[in-house]
């Protein structure tokens, strides 16, 4: 099975990866400005991550 083979590489949190978004805007030859930080907004995890629903999911 798919899972069983990814598992270990697959994050709790699905947290945006800068570097992969400035790939992504590189190649449709987006400009420069602003930063692919300027995109990100995170919040929605934090909270999620604050409220400790993925570490009660997690738990064994």
């Amino acid at each position: 099975m798919w899972y069983d083979d990814y598992k270990d590489s697959l994050k709790p949190l699905p947290y945006p990866a800068e570097e992969g978004l400035r790939s992504e805007l590189e190649q449709i030859n987006a400009p420069k400005s602003p930063p692919p930080s300027h995109y990100i907004n995170v919040t929605f995890l934090d909270e999620i991550k604050k409220s400790g629903f993925v570490e009660k999911l997690y738990k064994q």
